[in-house]
């Protein structure tokens, strides 16, 4: 995304990138000719990003209740991030005073619409290095496609043909499912 905002800043564009702090240890947005708006974290919560990544990397045979732990905190860290944003009224006031014409945001960043619901911006492009998880459709207003990201309640046609369960889908529908609740939680 940083590297997206310069381009766009040395073409002559007036960007701005929205940065809200939940990792104090994380001092970077990726930027070095956009302007930043930054929210200061003001709240506490369960733990670093480092920390959360280092479980993933250094657990030997992990079991998928671990994996689950680590979607709930993950989740949680997601949903005090959005709640602490969206419930900022200076924060909501300074960036509906930007005037955007148009918002670039992830689409893991569930939040991302909260914020532009809050500011009034209708015109936003989602972007995404990998494919949509199955609470990303609802996003976009697009049915989901069971040929192409089938829900964690039915057999995989790869499991259905090997015998072999494959703990991604369950993992990924665990993590979008708790990221689909902490964004509606938070907003409504």
């Amino acid at each position: 995304m940083g590297q997206i905002a310069d381009i766009l800043a040395k073409a002559g564009h007036d960007v701005v990138v929205y940065q809200p702090i939940y990792d104090l240890n994380i001092n970077t947005t990726g930027t070095q000719f956009a302007r930043v708006i930054t929210r200061p974290r003001n709240f506490d919560g369960p733990g670093t990003v480092a920390a959360l990544q280092s479980k993933i990397w250094t657990t030997e045979n992990p079991k998928l209740d671990k994996f689950a732990e680590l979607a709930l905190t993950t989740s949680t860290c997601h949903q005090i991030l959005c709640k602490n944003q969206l419930d900022d009224e200076n924060l909501m006031l300074q960036l509906r005073k930007e005037n955007f014409d148009v918002a670039l945001g992830e689409a893991f960043d569930a939040c991302y619409y909260g914020v532009l619901e809050r500011i009034g911006l209708s015109n936003y492009i989602t972007m995404s290095s990998g494919v949509m998880n199955d609470f990303h459709y609802g996003y976009f207003g697009i049915p989901p496609s069971p040929s192409y990201l089938p829900g964690c309640d039915k057999i995989r046609c790869y499991e259905r043909k090997t015998g072999k369960h494959d703990t991604r889908g369950y993992i990924d529908t665990t993590v979008s499912n708790k990221r689909k609740t902490s964004f509606t939680n938070s907003y409504d």
